[in-house]
């Protein structure tokens, strides 16, 4: 666990001269530790902010993972029925655009403090942690959520994941309408029948979303566990109650269960998976293969674990404009060489997600700087 503190208004700001490592705590990142760490300087910060140093005002800003910002502010996490840290707003509600759902009433220190109260009142179940708006601790810092910065780099990371996957979702059909079409040019004995094919891929591609949005709560699990393991050694330290009090053991009991379950159901679905793609024709793929040697040839490499997913630097360069063209054009052009009655089918995937990741290269370019948004940069947003 490191902190870091950077005066900004300098030219670079991220450079090693003008970056202080103020705290280093070896350790994982639990509420716990993360408390223990900062017990001592929390305050500083606070008084800090809004100090007068010469002719000038000291702003304190917080920056960091968003894990890390909604732990600081004491809620229970991105997987929380309430999840923003700047609003109140619900999971199902977000879903909605804002033209219909208009603008949320927003969080404010004072609000998570008084919610926290609420919760810890009612008993401090976790369960019920949506009651309160996800308040589930008390802030760690006492610097105004206005001053928190959004994470710009995981903003990213996340969106173009899901952004690549929605993708190679629709290239997928595509693929098997090839494998279909080529097959049937020229037949093969050990060829599967069109319906056999197409039932495999929809069965192979539900289950890889169960599994991902089960790694997701077991994570978030493993955290909530993690963290009541934290309380109840903070409570054998402090000897301010015992340790196997009833609220926080049936806590514990209700996480390992849960935890539990989702294992046996993740392993259930990894023995389907792995069947199911075992029977899948191994010549299919073709449009997928196609993109990722696009991919090695702007030298970006997506990881082999963690989802697949992408780093930093390789989210940047495939959202230079002339890269994402590269991608797009792939689709077409792989379609073109080898099964060309299907290209109207490529080109609408083609004419879908190149304007998409477009206007997402655009807004990566915006707030990827290290200075203050001008409204006229901020209104693009909404357009």
């Amino acid at each position: 666990m490191k902190f870091i503190f950077e005066v900004c208004n300098l030219e670079h700001p991220n450079a090693k001269e003008n970056t202080v490592v103020w705290l280093l705590f070896e350790a994982g990142d639990s509420h716990y530790n993360t408390t223990v760490a900062l017990e001592n300087y929390a305050q500083v910060g606070h008084s800090l902010n809004g100090h007068k140093w010469n002719k000038y005002t000291i702003e304190v800003v917080m920056c960091g993972d968003y894990e890390y910002e909604t732990k600081m502010y004491g809620l229970s996490g991105a997987a929380g029925k309430h999840f923003c840290l700047w609003c109140n707003i619900d999971k199902d509600l977000a879903k909605e655009p804002l033209s219909e759902r208009g603008k949320q009433c927003p969080r404010t220190v004072e609000d998570i403090i008084q919610f926290n109260n609420s919760f810890v009142a009612a008993g401090a179940r976790l369960k019920d942690a949506s009651k309160y708006f996800n308040c589930v601790h008390q802030p760690m810092l006492m610097i105004p959520i206005s001053q928190v910065c959004p994470p710009a780099l995981h903003l990213s990371l996340g969106i173009f994941l899901k952004l690549f996957n929605l993708l190679e979702s629709y290239c997928i059909p595509l693929d098997v309408q090839m494998y279909l079409q080529i097959h049937k040019n020229t037949p093969d004995s050990n060829s599967q029948p069109a319906t056999q094919v197409r039932a495999d891929f929809n069965t192979y591609l539900a289950l890889a979303v169960e599994i991902a949005s089960l790694k997701d709560t077991m994570a978030k699990i493993d955290e909530e566990l993690l963290d009541i393991d934290g309380q109840m050694i903070s409570s054998m330290l402090d000897d301010q109650q015992e340790s196997d009090s009833p609220q926080t053991s049936t806590d514990m009991n209700w996480l390992q269960a849960a935890k539990c379950e989702k294992q046996r159901e993740l392993q259930t679905l990894q023995t389907k998976i792995t069947t199911k793609q075992k029977s899948l024709p191994s010549e299919t793929g073709y449009i997928i293969q196609a993109i990722d040697m696009t991919l090695q040839s702007i030298n970006v490499k997506r990881q082999a674990y963690h989802g697949k997913s992408f780093i930093g630097n390789h989210v940047d360069t495939c959202l230079k404009p002339k890269n994402i063209n590269k991608i797009c054009a792939t689709v077409v052009n792989c379609v073109q060489s080898m099964c060309p009655s299907l290209i109207d089918m490529a080109h609408e995937i083609h004419d879908l997600f190149e304007p998409l990741l477009l206007k997402f290269s655009r807004c990566h370019s915006l707030y990827s700087v290290s200075r203050p948004l001008s409204p006229s940069e901020i209104s693009e947003f909404g357009k």
